[in-house]
């Protein structure tokens, strides 16, 4: 089985597939972050990088990075 460097917390883990970038620990955490920030903007349209941030507690690093992988869009106005 192959090896790799999870792209979060920077620890060594088994890879279940070949483009696998999470351990599975950082995997599940960051699966119910994106949950959370999904459902808030879903309840909160036109919210921004900050609201998501002091109602939800994700951290201002991981929203950007949802942002910059497409997963979600902010809206400026």
């Amino acid at each position: 089985m192959e090896r790799g460097i999870c792209q979060i917390c920077g620890m060594f883990f088994e890879k279940n597939y070949k483009n696998q970038e999470l351990c599975y620990k950082c995997y599940e955490k960051d699966k119910s972050e994106y949950s959370i920030v999904k459902n808030y903007l879903l309840e909160n349209n036109g919210a921004t990088i900050m609201d998501i941030y002091y109602d939800t507690n994700v951290t201002i690093k991981t929203i950007e990075r949802y942002i910059k992988e497409g997963k979600i869009e902010i809206i400026d106005e």
